[in-house]
């Protein structure tokens, strides 16, 4: 099955890959081609049910995959009463870029393909894109394919077709499967699911047959049945299925309900859940001027702003055109002043990372920057602004990269890079000379920003997650020295933060964080002890860019199926009453952290991991350490729940990753997460989450 990603919103082609389209008629279009760079030589790291192949200065990344797929194995074996009848080759690129070239598939890899299982061997293909979280929930969810084809159709290839075509498992019980596995409930589905809701749109499972909806639709129907019949009746369909290959039967047997009958009672709890809210949330347009309108555009992703210092315009990603490009419009009235990058028609441009967006001006205002893959690799790019004129191009001997800030000087660049399974900080000099690593380590590091005087770039990383039974990650907020290279945190909680925005006197971080249960917009003051939610949103937001003169804030906004870009007028005054009432988060031992997590109603441990207001990265543990509704944390609660990287270590630190260690070792890391593991499940065995 082709797995792909849209941005805000996973989207999975529901393609068995059987190459019936002619080479000529993928040809019709820049890009469709497949071209094969180089060439690639293989080595294996052999596990008890897999095959990992790799090659060579990726052996850390080898190791992480067979940690992750054996783990996986371990719990669907239990989980499903059922052993693969196979080894499974599962195929590691080195980066999107690689991926893109394999031969393992005719079909053309897309930007937005995370991986795929090639269905007539078994194979399982993916890339790595710098996260190892992303990592293990691709993995998680194409090996619930390879185990879904192998408990229903036996794994043959001609059973396969033979029963597919006869007995079709509907897609969105096939894909809303791997996601319920891979990712229980998340902050990106919650999101979805409630503007779907509330602007009527939700299609009733039964005429459910493509897009990302499939996946969504069927995550959260899953959900449904996992908190209302509980866990076991998931195996119980399963199980079922696979002995009638017939869903609606097995649907019977373990709830009761037929699909229809079953969509509507989904569809009820929805409605009960989410209709209360309508007073309690704004939309977009609500609360921001919306910059762009994708329903009147034709669009659907808008995205990655970025503000100009002036602050009268804004640059964005979009694909109204059919094709993804970098537009400017005006953020008083939206007007459209140019599109300086066409992308997906050059080999200069051929795909800007739609998946992570991100482009920076120059101080002056009339030049952009931003990474696109140009031929084998990726290439930062400068271009004006008005014309759209390539002024430079470096590449760099780097996996990928990704997001470049420009510094306020304008003699550097930052961005993230990835290389041998790794994913660091780098500084330019704007020319392309002088590379500079900043970080040295096996974590994840993403949207790099300067601070106003030019000394901290501020960024997301999952260097603070604790180390899960489950393998997750969880990203948190942190500054880099760029002379010392220290790393301080700046916010860290439970939830989610990341894509942070500083204040023109960098006395303020705005940034994005799901402790509310989606994506919104929040506030820290980096001088007190506080941060405050700003936004409480239908749907979400993401990217938040303030400009250098202060006046102006733009930002990602999801609503109505769609992202668009909002912009905010002096957003210290805007939202001065939320700053001065909102409710806060409290900073302890120089780290916020939420002081209460709130149940939602239907939110069970399977799916959700702590109820409403706990994303996919927080966990049971968590939540009891955490305390019940209106309970404070408290500062010994947070060292165990951040794992002592905001405190002196303490034996319990002593077994998490050290967030200091710039030479940490990913193999340790999966170590101790597999050995804990294993632990884990010794007596009982794991629930599907």
């Amino acid at each position: 099955m082709l797995r792909t990603w849209r941005a805000g919103a996973l989207v999975v082609a529901a393609l068995v890959t059987v190459n019936l389209v002619p080479a000529d008629a993928l040809a019709t279009r820049f890009g469709r081609n497949k071209v094969q760079y180089g060439t690639f030589t293989w080595n294996i790291v052999q596990t008890e049910h897999f095959d990992v192949y790799y090659y060579d200065g990726y052996e850390d990344l080898a190791d992480a995959v067979s940690t992750i797929v054996e783990a996986a194995n371990a719990e669907f074996e239990t989980v499903l009463g059922h052993e693969l009848t196979t080894v499974i080759p599962v195929i590691v690129y080195a980066s999107h870029n690689d991926f893109r070239q394999t031969n393992v598939s005719d079909t053309h890899v897309g930007e937005t393909v995370g991986g795929f299982m090639e269905l007539f061997k078994n194979r399982v293909v993916i890339p790595f894109t710098g996260s190892y979280e992303d990592l293990r929930h691709v993995l998680y969810h194409e090996l619930t394919h390879v185990f879904m084809f192998d408990i229903i159709y036996g794994g043959l290839v001609e059973s396969v077709i033979r029963q597919a075509y006869t007995n079709p498992v509907p897609l969105w019980f096939v894909e809303g499967l791997a996601e319920y596995v891979s990712r229980g409930w998340d902050s990106e589905a919650e999101m979805i699911l409630r503007d779907l809701t509330l602007s009527d749109d939700i299609i009733p499972l039964q005429y459910l047959w493509g897009g990302y909806l499939v996946y969504k639709e069927g995550q959260s129907a899953l959900c449904f049945i996992a908190d209302t019949y509980g866990p076991e009746k998931i195996e119980e369909t399963v199980k079922t299925l696979a002995r009638t290959h017939n869903l609606e039967r097995a649907l019977m047997e373990a709830t009761g309900f037929t699909t229809v009958e079953l969509a509507k009672e989904w569809e009820r709890s929805l409605k009960e859940r989410y209709w209360p809210e309508v007073s309690e949330r704004d939309r977009g347009e609500d609360v921001l001027r919306l910059v762009t309108d994708h329903r009147e555009g034709n669009s659907y992703l808008n995205l990655g702003p970025a503000v100009s210092p002036d602050g009268q315009r804004v640059a964005f990603i979009t694909d109204r055109s059919g094709y993804s490009d970098i537009c400017v419009a005006s953020m008083l009235d939206g007007t459209l002043l140019s599109r300086p990058v066409k992308g997906e028609r050059s080999d200069d441009f051929e795909t800007l990372h739609v998946l992570r967006p991100g482009s920076s001006w120059s101080p002056d205002g009339t030049e952009l920057c931003f990474i696109a893959k140009a031929g084998a690799s990726d290439a930062l790019h400068i271009v004006d602004v008005e014309t759209g004129k390539l002024r430079a191009s470096f590449r760099f001997a780097l996996d990928g990269a990704f997001t470049p800030s420009w510094s306020p000087d304008g003699e550097r660049i930052a961005f993230v890079g990835t290389s041998a399974g790794a994913s660091n900080l780098y500084v330019t000099d704007v020319d392309g000379e002088n590379l500079i690593r900043l970080t040295d380590d096996f974590f994840d590091e993403r949207t790099p920003v300067w601070s106003p005087d030019g000394s901290l770039i501020a960024f997301a990383s999952d260097r603070g997650a604790p180390v899960r039974d489950d393998l997750r990650r969880s990203y948190d907020l942190y500054a880099i020295d760029i002379d010392t290279r220290d790393v301080q945190t700046l916010v860290a909680t439970v939830a989610n933060e990341h894509s942070p925005s500083w204040s023109p006197d960098g006395s303020w971080l705005a940034y994005v964080s799901d402790s509310s249960g989606s994506p919104q917009l929040h506030l820290a003051d980096l001088r007190g002890s506080t941060s405050v939610r700003l936004t409480y949103l239908i749907g979400g937001v993401s990217s938040p860019s303030w400009s250098a003169a202060g006046d102006r804030m733009a930002l990602g906004v999801y609503g109505e199926g769609g992202w668009d870009i909002g912009s905010i007028k002096a957003p210290l005054e805007a939202f001065a009453d939320v700053i001065a009432d909102g409710e806060r988060e409290a900073r302890i031992d120089g780290a916020y952290v939420r002081g209460e997590v709130v149940d939602g109603p239907w939110f069970p441990a399977t799916c959700a991991g702590a109820g409403d207001g706990a994303p996919a990265g927080a966990t049971e543990e968590a939540d009891a350490e955490v305390g019940s509704p209106d309970v404070p944390v408290a500062a010994g609660v947070v060292d165990e729940v951040l794992a002592g990287t905001l405190a002196p270590a303490t034996e319990a630190a002593d077994s998490q990753v050290s967030t200091t260690d710039g030479d940490a070792d990913i193999s340790a890391t999966v170590a101790k997460a597999s050995a804990a593991y294993r632990a884990a499940v010794g007596a009982d065995g794991p629930g599907m989450r």
